[in-house]
């Protein structure tokens, strides 16, 4: 997790040198802007994800499929008769 989140922060850093140059060389620096805001998402985003495993939570990937939620207006579950 260390590496890919100084990975980020390598490729935020690389952003805003390549931004400025941009910048100086009055070009238009709208793309560059994008790759810079996502860079700096992701590094948040890795931020978040280190400090939640060293919390002692387990990250779960997306599983395929569909989840169906069914709302009711009763307060617990239904037990079965016996």
């Amino acid at each position: 997790m260390k590496e890919k989140e100084a990975d980020a922060e390598i490729e935020v850093r690389q952003a805003r040198v390549t931004l400025e140059a941009a910048a100086r060389a009055n070009i238009n620096s709208g793309p560059i802007k994008r790759i810079l805001a996502k860079a700096e998402h992701r590094l948040m985003f890795l931020g978040k994800a280190r400090q939640a495993l060293e919390a002692g939570y387990v990250i779960v990937p997306n599983f395929p499929g569909d989840t169906i939620a069914i709302r009711v207006k009763r307060m617990g579950p239904r037990l079965p008769s016996a």
